[in-house]
C-alpha cells in the first residue's frame, strides 16, 4: 500500500509541474538581465546626441526636447483602450519631447536607476541607463523571446 501512495505521490507532482511548465508558470531559460549595471543619470548628463548600434542617433536639448534620425527602441502606441505594441514601428524619425526618472528599481536589487521616456506624437520609448560612470549607455529591450536589446551610446 506505501508503494502505491509513494507512486501516486509523484504521478501527481509530475503532473503538477507539468502544467505549470505548460502554462509558462516555469521559464526554461533565465530572464534577460540588462546588458549593463544600472546607473543613475541627472538630466545634464543626458543632455547631447546619443547613437545606437546601427547608425540612428537621438539628440537631447536642454528644453526637453529631442530629434531622433532612425532610432531603435521599444516603441508603443497610446492609441485606444490602453498600450499596443507595435511591431511594424522598430526604428523612429522626427521631433518630440523627453523627460526623465531616477527611482529604486526592485529588478535592479534595490539601486537606484534612471529612466528616459521620449514621446514622439502617439508613440513613446522608454530607456534604463546602465553602462559604467564613465560610459553611460541607454537601453531598451526590444524582443525579449530573442534576448535583442536597442543600446545607445553618447557622442559628442
Amino acid at each position: 500500500m506505501h508503494i502505491r501512495t509513494h507512486a501516486a505521490l509523484w504521478a501527481v507532482l509530475a503532473c503538477a509541474a507539468l502544467g505549470a511548465l505548460l502554462s509558462g508558470c516555469i521559464l526554461l531559460y533565465p530572464a534577460p538581465q540588462p546588458p549593463s549595471p544600472p546607473q543613475t543619470l541627472a538630466p545634464r548628463d543626458l543632455i547631447g546626441t546619443w547613437r545606437d548600434e546601427a547608425h540612428g542617433q537621438i539628440t537631447f536639448s536642454r528644453d526637453g526636447s529631442f530629434t531622433a534620425t532612425d532610432v531603435c527602441g521599444d516603441y508603443l502606441s497610446s492609441q485606444g483602450d490602453g498600450l499596443v505594441r507595435e511591431g511594424e514601428v522598430p526604428n523612429v524619425t522626427g521631433t518630440g519631447t523627453w523627460s526623465s526618472l531616477t527611482w529604486k528599481a526592485a529588478r535592479a536589487g534595490g539601486r537606484s536607476v534612471t529612466t528616459v521616456r521620449i514621446e514622439i506624437g502617439e508613440w513613446f520609448a522608454d530607456y534604463d541607463a546602465g553602462g559604467a560612470a564613465d560610459s553611460p549607455r541607454l537601453w531598451a529591450a526590444v524582443d525579449l523571446d530573442n534576448v535583442e536589446y536597442c543600446i545607445l551610446s553618447e557622442r559628442p
